[in-house]
């Protein structure tokens, strides 16, 4: 029996496009089928999709949507705990839960484990679509079995170190207890993870045994560091030191990534202060060779951290993370008081700005009643900005507004003037006939300077504490008026052809019409003769030239205008021949028209 080969095209095509490109559609990429073989209730779902508008690499497209795919994954999973991280422990200690709080805690794929990711490449549309997922069963599953295995190593690691202290080796009595904090981070990763999959029953759970292994371990390497109120040097330092004893002497540089606030991904004046000083630890320390940020990349060990205030002071957390791996972790304080006394400000500027919204309402004062669809409103839309300030309301200036309709689409925007009103007209946009309700809100990523992707955005967004302005608009339709002159073999014809094929087409997408110009929004003006040909054997040609302008009724401009030039009909006579001629025309007129009206 003879082998089947391959043929030589095929095995051309498979070495020139990646894969995904040559692959049929896959069903994920259509909303409903998605919906169904991926239901929410049991994944974490992230999908993008793009037209390749600046002609890119494919595959290199697919990689970077991929990437995209997986980055939705991960923001559903942070706004899901930032929703959802009121969960507190109220008496560890006689403290309240803030502990409990996620800000500690930040996340990427290299922590999601089971995250899978599809991608397609759609070679006739030159469209990139990418599908990232996870169940959310296996990684309750994972992370479950991994918090219990954390915090029997972390038991062990305890055991170990004061088994050391016990013969007075302080050194490797330290090194066992910062092996022991990648291990509680792992722990702490994971029971937020048990949060975004609605597994509140296993957080509950653990959480004292993960406070309470977190509260031992800082305990015994507080002790040996021999120092409660530590400055910024001295606490990079021990950090440092913490990283060095877990980390050894890599071979490889470290790449120093900015310290943010929380989870939010953001930095501020502290960020840029300890970045100097961590650094600097990490030399003295390890005498390790520290990349420069402008050639970060390739083959380096990462080191990132966040920072949080509890209680009266401000927690670093640090982690040396190699090939996505986390090798290392530590953890330092630095008191507020100090920070303040060195005019240092730990809040990232975007927060600040967020955490005022708190003190501002919006007042809606005025709007049009009614507007014309595809009209600029005569009225204006106005909006005042007012926030509480001392006990008095006060108005802000320089604050942007965002118009919206009620399924978030933006119409237009605006900003506050020294009197804190934001004057927006409604603009010339096709919307739907009947009331309409505009949401006037707060344009957060201008005003905060805020990245629309980022999670912190969209966890903004979901708990915006500012309630939106409202306004209910009637939108009326715009009203047009025909007015038609066409002649066949040079006498006006009574019954029109052009006309009402227009009418027709245009009724048909909604448009209304009036019997006179003084009620109409705008006129068409039609101009259509026939000039009659030769016949041939009982048929006859007639051939047309048309115009067609819309003149605005308020302006009088003319904003619109198209012809079309012998147009050819045939028929059993000049006048038949005329008629098809005109029907022909009126099908090209109408098209261009309803291109230049839809494209308004």
């Amino acid at each position: 029996m003879k082998k089947r080969k391959t043929p030589i095209v095929t095995l051309i095509l498979m070495l020139i496009f990646p894969a995904g490109i040559m692959a049929q559609q896959p069903a994920w990429v259509d909303y409903a089928k998605r919906n169904s073989m991926y239901p929410q209730s049991d994944y974490l779902t992230g999908f993008v999709s793009a037209h390749n508008t600046d002609n890119e690499d494919p595959g290199k497209l697919m990689d970077k949507y991929e990437e995209m795919a997986k980055s939705k994954v991960i923001q559903s999973i942070q706004v899901s705990i930032e929703t959802n991280n009121s969960l507190t422990l109220s008496n560890v200690n006689g403290k309240s839960g803030e502990e409990f709080r996620s800000k500690s805690v930040s996340f990427s794929s290299a922590t999601i484990t089971g995250l899978k990711a599809e991608r397609y490449y759609d070679r006739k549309k030159n469209d990139v679509y990418a599908f990232a997922y996870v169940s959310k069963k296996e990684l309750a599953w994972y992370n479950r079995k991994l918090i219990t295995s954390n915090l029997e190593k972390i038991k062990q690691k305890l055991a170990e170190g004061r088994e050391y202290l016990a013969l007075d080796d302080k050194q490797n009595a330290l090194k066992s207890f910062y092996e022991g904090m990648p291990l509680l981070a792992e722990a702490e990763q994971a029971q937020w993870l048990l949060l975004a999959v609605n597994r509140e029953q296993f957080v509950s759970d653990d959480l004292k045994k993960i406070r309470d292994a977190k509260i031992e371990l800082n305990k015994e390497i507080s002790r040996l560091q021999q120092s409660k109120e530590l400055n910024m040097s001295e606490t990079a330092y021990f950090i440092a030191y913490g990283l060095f004893i877990q980390l050894g002497k890599p071979e490889i540089p470290l790449d120093v990534e900015p310290c943010t606030y929380e989870n939010t991904g953001l930095a501020s004046d502290f960020s840029d202060k300890w970045n100097t000083e961590i650094r600097n630890a990490l030399v003295k320390t390890g005498n390790y060779k520290i990349q420069e940020r402008s050639n970060a990349g390739g083959n380096v060990v990462k080191v990132k951290g966040n920072y949080w205030v509890e209680g009266d002071q401000l927690r670093i957390h640090v982690q040396a993370l190699k090939n996505n791996k986390l090798d290392a972790a530590a953890e330092g304080a630095i008191p507020v008081s100090w920070l303040k006394a060195e005019k240092i400000n730990y809040v990232p500027v975007q927060v600040e700005k967020i955490q005022k919204l708190k003190n501002v309402k919006l007042q809606a004062i005025g709007a049009p009643d009614n507007v014309k669809i595809g009209r600029q409103s005569e009225k204006p839309m106005e909006v005042r900005v007012l926030m509480e300030r001392n006990g008095m309301t006060v108005p802000m200036e320089n604050v942007p507004l965002v118009f919206s309709t009620g399924n978030g689409k933006a119409i237009t925007r605006g900003i506050s003037n020294s009197n804190g009103v934001v004057s927006a007209y409604f603009p010339p946009v096709h919307l739907p006939e009947g009331k309409t309700e505009i949401l006037a809100q707060i344009d957060l990523a201008v005003y905060a300077d805020i990245d629309t992707n980022s999670a912190f955005y969209l966890t903004v967004v979901k708990n915006n504490p500012v309630t939106p302005a409202v306004f209910t608009i009637q939108l009326n339709p715009q009203t047009y008026y025909v007015k038609s002159d066409e002649s066949i073999d040079r006498r006006p014809v009574d019954i029109k052809t052009i006309e009402p094929a227009i009418k027709n087409r245009l009724v048909d997408k909604g448009y209304h019409f009036v019997n006179g110009k003084p009620d109409a929004d705008y006129v068409i003006f039609i101009k259509a003769a026939t000039t009659t040909g030769s016949g041939y054997q009982g048929i006859y040609y007639s051939y047309v030239d048309a115009t067609l302008s819309v003149v605005d009724a308020a302006t009088g401009d003319e904003i619109f205008k198209t012809s079309v030039e012998q147009v050819k009909g045939a028929g059993g006579n000049s006048k038949k021949a005329g008629k098809k001629a005109m029907s022909l025309a009126s099908e090209k007129l109408t098209d261009k028209l309803m291109a230049f009206l839809e494209g308004r």
